[in-house]
């Protein structure tokens, strides 16, 4: 399951997002349930959608430069057992978009378009990657857990 929201957050939530761009970490960092309000605002939309119930925090970085075709899961878990533990959804937001030439979101069928705004939630354990790209593309790579990967503990 792969949902696409355009304009989904008002002048002032767009702004305290993007008011902490320079906080948004490149690696992946793990951050506990409510300790930043404007995460909090995308996984409240994104609660709508999924069962993020159980959430106890979320790993969390920003993309400027998009991977190769992956899985979100706990990396170390699988390193070390060969065991796939995934995460509730995979969220990406794009708080910043300016004179971008690709840089579409990949899944195996469907290409996303990044604009400013734009909020996409898919199924945990759907590969993805981001096409090359040349111009601004700011993304927020948003992976919500109910028990904390193993990297993290």
């Amino acid at each position: 399951m792969i949902i696409i929201i355009d304009d989904v957050f008002n002048e002032n939530d767009i702004n305290l997002i993007r008011e902490n761009i320079p906080v948004y970490p490149t690696n992946d960092t793990w951050f506990d349930k409510g300790k930043n309000n404007f995460i909090d605002i995308i996984i409240d939309q994104c609660s709508k959608y999924f069962d993020l119930s159980g959430i106890i925090g979320y790993e969390m970085h920003k993309n400027i430069i998009g991977p190769d075709y992956h899985q979100d899961k706990d990396e170390l878990l699988f390193l070390t057992k060969g065991i796939k533990s995934f995460p509730l959804c995979g969220i990406v937001y794009y708080p910043l978009i300016e004179n971008l030439s690709g840089g579409e979101l990949k899944f195996e069928n469907l290409s996303v378009k990044p604009i400013n705004n734009r909020l996409v939630i898919f199924s945990p354990s759907l590969p993805h990657m981001v096409n090359p790209h040349k111009g601004t593309r700011i993304s927020l790579g948003i992976n919500p857990w109910n028990s904390k990967p193993l990297a993290y503990r």
